[in-house]
């Protein structure tokens, strides 16, 4: 084939492919453009339109848009209209097709419901004189749509019932329900006022807030946030009456409730009154300040509001995070308990911590977390006394217990003082000793702080981790079993070599990490002819990689009346019980693993 020939092909083949391109593909869109802009009902733009009338019967709704306010409703009341209902009216307009041309020159509209219409929409249109009109008669026998012409034209369309929907709207569905627009980053201070009580709230920014009226304290921000979120989500469940003449009947002259939002650095109020309960229609009576109309809200939003200034306190007691705490010391009655972070001090779950008092043993890092995470999210179950001048009344004169916590970089303790119980109250006095006020914890509470040294104290027997370990060596009087290996690969290696199932190993080891003792005795306590360990059940040595041996356990005989046999380890002179369990769990030869 010559080049001339080749060249001409590539022509061809260039020329098809631009004609596939710019017909059948770009054609094609605009083509099918075309075809559904001529299925439309009007050829016009959202944003030309200016005003919509819905007509049904003597039913007249207007709708007008507003330079400033958006789309309004002006008859048969004047009010903000909801825009997301509009859009869907105005999309009708916009999109609106017909499904087909029933007649082109029908010679009674009578016929279609079209004389006398169920529905008439008329929209005004920018720099159009003229207004667009639609009317909608009857449904099709088929229940598919409804009979619809353009004016006083006499072909007759068939529109679908979808489009039918977005015209039916109703004075309430078009009406701006949103009962007060409040953002929440602007809200600077709210005012709650029930009778001559008020509680008010001024905004810290991203602190929070404080409660400025009728004391000073830190306020909930979750609660006072709560109230603002569902003020500005709450919608009108029905609009009562537009201008009354007798709020009283309402409850709202003088209202049971005022809100009031100051908006911004100018402080703009925004006020919500609420009256009664309408029990027959399940709402509550209310009222904007600015604004004459009375309508209804759900009752639910009374579960908002502050009934007292306590119900809006930050029942947080210490702003104190348990990664700073490094020190805690609990003094209850005689005992005394010191417990103290010697590692990786704050990075969970790295940290070690160690009993000081009332005796010098490991701590269980767990239960430690969990005592301290109870100091951090300890709360005031109720407010006592602001000031109290006279502690004896809550036996805090002389308190019966305390608790001292040390914090990173910190020289003085926090300090927290626990008086007398009180059984009304449902739980214990309490007061900081850097405050003032006293409070009541709840019962609870005060049991979670009051720990005990054997409640902290960590019992496991060993001291590993099953991940470590590359070698075990379980010997009994008749044999001994030598394993060998990593992760999920492990092999015997005494008394023959064998490959073992590594799941096994694993619970084997997880056992051995988890095995606490339930008691304990000096060396000295119990004879050898008692314990047995001179002539063990079984012995248990483990090594870590590279030959290092990490701990050695002997297991005894049992003790009289209990499931549990004396142990006893290489690194520590007690005696310990532990469940007898674990002698059942180690391997007697080839096959037991």
């Amino acid at each position: 084939m010559s080049w001339k020939t080749t060249l001409g092909l590539v022509v061809v083949a260039a020329l098809l492919g631009g004609y596939y391109y710019w017909y059948e593909v770009k054609g094609g869109e605009q083509r099918k453009a075309a075809e559904e802009a001529a299925q439309r009902i009007f050829q016009l733009k959202k944003d030309a339109i200016e005003a919509v009338t819905i007509s049904r019967g003597q039913e007249v709704i207007k709708l007008a848009k507003d330079a400033n306010e958006g789309w309004m409703l002006t008859e048969p009341v004047r009010a903000k209209a909801e825009q997301r209902t509009v859009d869907e009216v105005l999309d009708g307009l916009v999109e609106g097709k017909r499904d087909k041309v029933i007649a082109e020159q029908a010679a009674d509209v009578a016929d279609f419901g079209l004389k006398d219409p169920a529905m008439v929409v008329q929209a005004a249109v920018k720099d159009t004189s003229t207004p667009i009109i639609l009317n909608i008669g009857a449904r099709t026998p088929t229940m598919g749509g409804y009979y619809a012409r353009e004016g006083e034209q006499s072909k007759v369309l068939m529109v679908p019932s979808s489009l039918y929907s977005k015209f039916d709207k109703t004075v309430f569905n078009l009406r701006d329900k949103t009962v007060l627009a409040l953002d929440q980053t602007q809200v600077k201070r709210v005012e709650v006022h029930q009778g001559d009580q008020l509680i008010a709230v001024e905004s810290e920014g991203d602190k929070g807030w404080k409660i400025a009226t009728p004391l000073e304290a830190k306020a909930d921000k979750t609660k006072v946030n709560d109230l603002i979120s569902t003020i500005n989500g709450a919608k009108v469940k029905e609009f009562l009456e537009e201008a009354p003449q007798d709020l009283a009947k309402y409850g709202l002259n003088p209202p049971r409730w005022r809100l009031t939002f100051f908006i911004g650095d100018d402080r703009a109020e925004k006020t919500l009154l609420l009256g009664d309960e309408d029990t027959a229609k399940s709402g509550l009576n209310a009222k904007r300040g600015a604004l004459d109309n009375v309508f209804l809200v759900e009752t639910k939003l009374l579960e908002k509001l502050p009934k007292e200034v306590s119900d809006w306190r930050d029942r947080a007691l210490m702003a104190v995070k348990r990664d700073d705490m490094e020190r805690v010391e609990i003094r209850d009655g005689d005992s005394r308990l010191e417990v103290a972070c010697v590692e990786n001090c704050g990075k969970i779950p790295d940290d070690r911590w160690q009993l000081k008092q009332p005796l010098e043993a490991r701590a269980d890092a767990v239960k430690v977390r969990t005592l301290l995470r109870n100091l951090e999210e300890l709360k005031a179950k109720s407010f006592v006394s602001e000031a109290a001048t006279d502690l004896n009344p809550y036996g805090l004169d002389h308190p019966a217990a305390q608790v001292h916590i040390w914090l990173k970089e910190k020289s003085e303790p926090v300090t927290i003082l626990l008086g007398r119980e009180d059984a009304d109250k449902g739980g214990r006095y309490l007061k900081l000793a850097e405050r003032p006020a006293v409070y009541v914890i709840d019962a609870k509470d005060s049991a979670d702080l009051l720990k005990t040294a054997p409640e902290l104290r960590d019992l496991k027997l060993l001291t590993f981790k099953a991940r470590d370990i590359r070698k075990i060596e379980v010997a009994q009087p008749d044999a001994t079993v030598v394993l060998e290996g990593d992760g999920d690969t492990w092999n015997q290696a005494q008394p023959t070599k064998a490959k073992v199932e590594g799941h096994k190993v694993r619970s084997l080891l997880w056992k051995l990490e988890d095995l606490e003792f339930k008691d304990e005795w000096p060396a000295t306590a119990v004879t050898p002819d008692v314990h047995g360990l001179e002539q063990p059940a079984a012995t248990v040595t483990l090594w870590a990689q590279g030959g290092r041996k990490l701990e050695t356990l002997k297991l005894g005989k049992k003790l009289e009346g209990k499931d549990w046999v004396y142990a006893q380890i290489e690194s520590s002179p007690m005696l310990y019980a532990v469940d007898a369990k674990i002698l059942g769990d180690l391997p007697k030869g080839t096959g037991d693993i």
